[in-house]
C-alpha cells in the first residue's frame, strides 16, 4: 500500500501490508522514513483516522 493507494485499500480491507513503501529508496534494510510514514497517515480517508 502506498499513499496513492490508500483510499483505495481501505475501502475494502481492514488493514494493509506497506512492506517496503515506508522505507528509504524502498530498500529492505533501510530505514523508516519518518516523512513517508506521515505522508502514508495523511493519505488516510477521514472515515479510517
Amino acid at each position: 500500500m502506498t499513499r496513492e493507494t490508500v483510499a483505495e485499500t481501505l475501502a475494502v480491507a481492514d488493514g494493509a501490508i506497506v512492506g517496503t513503501a515506508l522505507k528509504a529508496d524502498g530498500e529492505t534494510t533501510a530505514p523508516v522514513e519518518e516523512s513517508r510514514v506521515r505522508a502514508l497517515v495523511d493519505a488516510k480517508p477521514e472515515s479510517e483516522q
